[in-house]
């Protein structure tokens, strides 16, 4: 009886810690499930499978035959894989307005897609191409420094892309911008020859860019029609003409015409100033000549009155004084006939006018001229670079200043050619 009840003791026990065991088992595949539950909820999911995006064509919104824009008008952007587009733009946390045109590899800032809607996998992206402040040095990377055989066109490379980012593959690469519309470049071009030839003719026919003409009729003399040139005016028209022709440039390019800066104006005031501080001066010493050629011939009058007085006189050793009197008076009159001369002088070449004075090339003259040109040079080649007018630094303007003003300085003694 004892080894039935001990027999059936173990075979309880064994059930027992076989039904603990499968519990056991159980909670720990439980556990597992749950903890396997958990992670998958933490985990991120998975980014949507995005194609490949790629520019496949771009035309004028005018014509879809049209492969060539000019500024102002409307590009299309024809893109494969828009809604891979769309949901990279969605993936950045950005907006629609954050794609952006490339040009040549260039993004272009503050030109926004103006419509832009996906058709299945394809859609049109539509830019208008306009350049303002935030895109300025972008476009004149890209349409700067013409060559003679790209003047009127410019070929690029059109794609889009994010903000910041790359540009997207793409097949249009010879697609064109127009630099210059041929009808109002040969427009402008004619008319500022017709300027040009204009000024030469005044410049040689009138007294326009000559020194201010002395009036002689005080003096009982005909004035003098072709006098020499003048540096000052000769400067003022000389940018007067490169800021023109400046201006059409980069307007005819850029269909921008608020192209005038600071420095621009500077440097035109610069020229005035000097122009019209060289008339005056010439005028208050053209009087001071006149009124010294007057007191001249006032004294000469008074002499000739003496000279008559002791000739008829007739008495012993006026002979002597009539002599110093005439030798006085021969004096007076060279000296009239030289400031005379001063006042009636011609052109003797249109540079040697403006380099020369009496002792032959003035270092001030050429100081003034040589900067004139070197600054005039640097200011053409900035507008052909970088389609703008050039911001010349303070000191630059300053040495300007500076030779203008030392030109007007030695004016005052200054005797011209």
């Amino acid at each position: 009886m004892r080894k039935y009840f001990y027999a059936l003791f173990i075979i309880s026990a064994m059930i027992i810690n076989t039904a603990k065991a499968s519990v056991i088992e159980q909670g720990k595949q439980i556990s597992t499930a749950a903890l396997s539950d958990s992670v998958k909820k933490d985990q991120p999911k998975p980014a949507p499978k995005l194609i490949n995006i790629r520019v496949t064509d771009a035309y004028n919104g005018d014509s879809s035959q049209l492969c060539r824009v000019k500024f102002q008008d409307e590009i299309i952007v024809k893109v494969k894989g828009f809604d891979s587009l769309l949901k990279k733009v969605r993936l950045a946390n950005k907006d629609k307005s954050q794609i952006k045109l490339f040009l040549n590899g260039r993004q272009i800032d503050g030109i926004v897609p103006v419509s832009g809607a996906p058709q299945k996998d394809e859609g049109e992206l539509t830019f208008r191409l306009q350049r303002n402040d935030t895109n300025n040095v972008q476009f004149a990377e890209l349409l700067g420094a013409p060559k003679l055989e790209s003047l009127f066109t410019k070929t690029v490379k059109v794609s889009i892309g994010l903000n910041g980012s790359y540009a997207e593959a793409s097949d249009v690469k010879n697609f064109k911008i127009v630099r210059l519309q041929k009808g109002w470049f040969y427009l402008c071009l004619v008319s500022y020859v017709a300027w040009f030839v204009l000024l030469i003719y005044l410049a040689r026919r009138s007294g326009m860019l000559r020194d201010t003409p002395v009036n002689l009729a005080a003096l009982n003399l005909p004035s003098v029609e072709n006098r020499p040139y003048s540096l000052a005016r000769v400067q003022m028209a000389f940018w007067f003409s490169i800021v023109i022709a400046s201006f059409l440039f980069i307007w005819l390019i850029t269909n921008n015409y608020n192209i005038i800066n600071n420095d621009t104006l500077i440097l035109i005031g610069i020229s005035g100033a000097t122009a019209l501080s060289a008339v005056a001066i010439d005028t208050n010493k053209g009087q001071e000549e006149i009124n010294a050629i007057k007191e001249l011939q006032a004294r000469t009058g008074v002499i000739n009155s003496e000279i008559v007085a002791l000739n008829q006189a007739a008495q012993p050793g006026y002979e002597a004084l009539i002599s110093t009197r005439q030798n006085e008076l021969a004096q007076i009159d060279a000296d009239i006939k030289k400031r005379v001369a001063g006042l009636q002088l011609q052109s003797a070449g249109f540079f040697k006018d403006l380099l020369n004075d009496v002792n032959g090339v003035s270092f001030h003259r050429l100081q003034m001229f040589t900067w004139t040109i070197i600054l005039a040079m640097v200011f053409i080649y900035d507008v052909w670079l970088g389609l703008s007018m050039p911001d010349f630094s303070a000191t630059l303007l300053t040495l300007q200043g500076i030779t203008s003003s030392t030109y007007l300085g030695f004016k005052f003694p200054e005797k011209a050619v």
